[in-house]
């Protein structure tokens, strides 16, 4: 094999693992770590939520404390800016048999709501059942704010659980910006020397 062949090889396989499926694992780990994620309650109560050990599935538990109002709508937050544009796909569930009334589970970006079950702060007793699961996608822009927030009607009652796993915002990893980077020096040498 010459060397601009091989140059060549390098150059095609640095691209290769530039590609999405070679970008930065799926879940809460990097950029999108749980730590880095900003929490808030619209009453201030505590509110369980955790991330696996392997940092791939997060839990959300609905508001349960009476706020100075009781029965009065709530919701945590978890927020943070999304790092890259790209697609953000993520699957959810839903659990809320143990408060089988008045719940919800919410996506939002740059503050545009995407009800993935039940109420919302502006519409509480929209109820469509005690479980639910599905997959979430949306197209983001590096600088917005995503935000998931579990939902309250009546805060009380028992924590409705929800989760999310499969978590993938499309950050490249260093390693993977540093293939490309070597696949472009190759390419440029290999067409340099065929001009010469």
């Amino acid at each position: 094999m010459s060397k601009s062949s091989f140059k060549l090889v390098l150059a095609l396989l640095g691209v290769l693992f530039c590609l999405p499926s070679f970008a930065a694992p799926i879940g809460f780990n990097g950029y999108y770590d749980y730590s880095t994620w900003t929490s808030a309650e619209t009453y201030g109560g505590a509110t369980v939520s955790s991330v696996d050990a392997t940092k791939q599935t997060l839990t959300m538990m609905e508001p349960n404390s009476y706020p100075t109002t009781p029965w009065a709508p709530q919701e945590f937050t978890l927020s943070h800016l999304v790092s890259n544009s790209g697609l953000l796909t993520f699957n959810w569930s839903f659990n809320a048999l143990v408060d089988a009334c008045c719940s919800g589970l919410n996506f939002y970006v740059n503050g545009t709501l995407y009800n993935l079950i039940g109420g919302t702060m502006a519409n509480p007793y929209k109820w469509n059942g005690a479980t639910g699961s599905g997959t979430f996608s949306t197209v983001v822009n590096a600088g917005d704010t995503i935000k998931f927030a579990a939902f309250s009607a009546d805060s009380c009652c028992g924590a409705t659980t929800n989760v999310i796993t499969n978590f993938d915002a499309k950050v490249p990893a260093p390693t993977t910006l540093a293939l490309l980077g070597l696949g472009l020096v190759g390419l440029i040498q290999t067409r340099r020397r065929k001009t010469v």
